[in-house]
């Protein structure tokens, strides 16, 4: 229990640190967007760009770190994901006006698959292998340890 509460926790943690950096790149790179951001009167562009960058990225991280800790529990990053759904879902419903809502349902929508993805990548990133590589059965003991310095 313990280990599933820290896992979230350290999610929402994650995805609010990386959305916060991401964003603080956005401002820094694309033009235009710190002007635009106050009002949020955002080009095609930058909408896409919100929902690549301090969209995507986050929910990735979030999903990576939650499953790390949960030692790869998908009822967890799952758990993550539900919250991160309801957490945004009020803002969302008030910006609705403010954004099309192609742009609300992809980032809603992203939230379940991104936060997955995340957790496949950390499936990935701290497996151990299954197996060690041994030599082949027919190799020459000439080039073992144990024979080398013998002649």
């Amino acid at each position: 229990m313990i280990r599933a509460t820290t896992a979230v926790i350290a999610g929402i943690v994650a995805w609010a640190v990386v959305a916060t950096g991401m964003d603080l790149i956005l401002r820094a790179t694309l033009s235009g967007y710190a002007l635009a951001e106050p009002q949020l009167h955002f080009t095609l562009g930058m909408m896409l760009a919100r929902l690549a960058v301090p969209g995507a990225v986050p929910s990735l991280a979030a999903g990576l770190i939650t499953a790390w800790i949960s030692r790869g529990n998908g009822r967890i990053v799952t758990l993550l994901a539900v919250i991160l759904f309801f957490v945004f879902l009020p803002s969302h419903y008030a910006l609705w006006s403010k954004f099309p809502w192609w742009y609300h349902l992809t980032f809603l929508g992203s939230i379940f698959l991104l936060t997955a993805c995340g957790a496949v990548l950390a499936r990935k990133a701290f497996s151990t292998p299954a197996a060690t590589i041994e030599p082949p059965a027919s190799a020459s003991t000439r080039d073992t340890p144990s024979s080398i310095g013998q002649a």
